[in-house]
């Protein structure tokens, strides 16, 4: 009698959290309720973490590359720029000006190498 109402409270406990599993992707839930199931799933890291993300949205190339673009172009050079990240990037007036632009999105630590012969029919 004891193994039978163990089983079923786990078959109970098993069926809650399927349940409450896919509460947060189920369209039909108000947003509230599945904003607040997924806030409930994340560990204080990845709530830092969401909290540090406005930074991303700046999301322009960093330090001087776009005016090292710039001043390749003023001087008249077919120029063509090679993007390696990991996120989208503003790149408005390189698409304006640049020859070609190849987005590479993260390929590796050997990704240079894989990019470079390939916009430079090098070998």
């Amino acid at each position: 009698m004891r193994a039978c109402r163990l089983a079923w409270l786990v078959i109970f406990a098993v069926a809650m959290r399927a349940e409450s599993a896919d509460r947060y992707r189920d369209a039909a839930v108000p947003i509230d309720q599945r904003v607040e199931d997924l806030l409930g799933r994340m560990t204080l890291e990845e709530k830092v973490g969401q909290m540090n993300m406005p930074c991303v949205y700046e999301a322009g190339l960093t330090g001087l590359q776009e005016e090292l673009v710039k001043a390749v172009q003023a001087t008249g050079t077919p120029t063509g720029v090679v993007l390696i990240n990991g996120r989208p990037l503003a790149t408005r007036w390189i698409a304006q000006h640049a020859t070609a632009i190849v987005e590479a999105w993260l390929p590796g630590e050997k990704g240079g190498q894989a990019v470079w012969p390939r916009c430079c029919s090098a070998t």
